[in-house]
């Protein structure tokens, strides 16, 4: 767990950066924002909704740990501020893909590799094959086609577990 620093659009949230690797050693880069008080009620940036803390509450179900509104920050400081100990070696499951646009490899053939431009259930949307990335996403840009570059996180499935997280000392390292 990296945190990147202050988050652009709400400055009483924090950035961090998770890289998670699964059974088979692919790597994925997972990023979150937490929130460092609760002066605004967990209301994010200017449209004041509560979407990225339901995205760290489902995180840390994923990983385990129960995240109660009216105790949030204790449990925040306890969790990320020991990380090493509460969450690097700690399973979660994922379902990885994409919200929009993208382009997918659909296989090899004697003359090179070959992509479509799919949407995000993975459906060819302009009947043609590539024969390259680079081919497919010129042609999205000629055709004003928006690609979304990489596979985001669409969920994060709840741990069978979950646990409580007692309150715990203070420690330096994040805003709380």
């Amino acid at each position: 767990m990296t945190v990147t620093g202050a988050d652009s659009f709400d400055p009483q949230w924090v950035n961090v950066q998770f890289d998670t690797e699964n059974s088979d050693g692919g790597e994925f880069r997972y990023y979150l924002s937490i929130p460092t008080t609760g002066e605004k009620s967990f209301l994010y940036g200017t449209k004041k909704t509560l979407k990225n803390y339901n995205d760290v509450d489902k995180f840390l179900k994923g990983v385990g740990y129960q995240l109660e509104y009216t105790t949030a920050l204790d449990t925040l400081s306890a969790v990320f501020n020991s990380a090493s100990e509460m969450l690097v070696g700690k399973t979660v499951s994922m379902r990885l893909g994409y919200y929009g646009n993208y382009i997918k490899f659909v296989g090899k053939t004697d003359a090179g590799v070959q992509y479509i431009i799919a949407d995000k259930d993975g459906k060819d949307i302009v009947g043609q094959v590539f024969s390259g990335f680079d081919a497919a996403k010129a042609y999205a840009e000629e055709s004003k086609i928006k690609i979304q570059g990489h596979m985001k996180c669409l969920d994060v499935i709840a741990a069978d577990k979950i646990a409580p997280v007692g309150k715990l000392t203070l420690a330096e390292a994040l805003p709380f």
